[in-house]
């Protein structure tokens, strides 16, 4: 993670932004959540389609056996010997390890995410609580058989200012599957005038 934070930290420089609208899908999401509640002043407006805020996703994979299933793809790619492809180090970098059952869960030690994701970051965080105070726009397909809806239940303890578009027929790529509704919702989000709380 702080390698991929400064790689964002990289693209705003590269491009001569101070500020950005973020959007992220998937892992995407999962760095574009951590880069935005870190460093808020360099995101005008997060946008985060089917990518669960790590927090969440930690409760989850310890309390929800449902959730556990859905991420137990992720064991193998941690585990896997190599030669495998890169992308798997995202997951074998992740301090959130996706147990095998709710009760190995119960026997695994609860990760510091903050002491993790900032370990030695170039650029210091603003805040490193996790939570997002910019304007966010989530879109989750309600079908996505990895990411499962209950990574959205209370949200807003972590996003407060999170508007939540629910896409009951989309899965994991809803901006594949229904683009017209995602782009029109990412319109009408980036349209609303900019208020500290919504």
């Amino acid at each position: 993670m702080p390698r991929l934070l400064g790689d964002v930290h990289a693209l705003l420089r590269y491009f001569g932004r101070e500020r950005c609208i973020l959007v992220g899908n998937d892992w995407g999401g999962y760095i574009a959540w951590v880069f935005a509640s870190a460093y808020p002043g360099r995101v005008e407006r997060l946008i985060i389609l089917n990518a669960p805020h790590p927090a969440l996703f930690l409760r989850e994979v310890r309390n929800s056996a449902s959730q556990i299933q859905a991420s137990q793809y992720e064991r193998d790619y941690y585990t896997a010997i190599a030669p495998y492809p890169s992308w798997y180090n995202y997951y074998r970098a992740d301090p959130i390890k996706v147990p095998s059952s709710i009760s190995d869960a119960a026997n695994t030690e609860m990760p510091d995410l903050a002491a993790t994701f900032f370990a030695d970051v170039a650029e210091p965080p603003a805040v490193t609580s996790l939570r997002v105070e910019v304007p966010t726009l989530v879109l989750w397909g309600m079908k996505d058989p990895h990411c499962l809806p209950s990574q959205l239940d209370n949200l807003h303890d972590y996003v407060p200012n999170a508007i939540v578009v629910r896409i009951e027929d989309a899965g994991h790529v809803p901006m594949q599957s229904h683009p017209m509704l995602v782009n029109r919702a990412i319109r009408d989000f980036l349209r609303r005038p900019h208020h500290k709380k919504w």
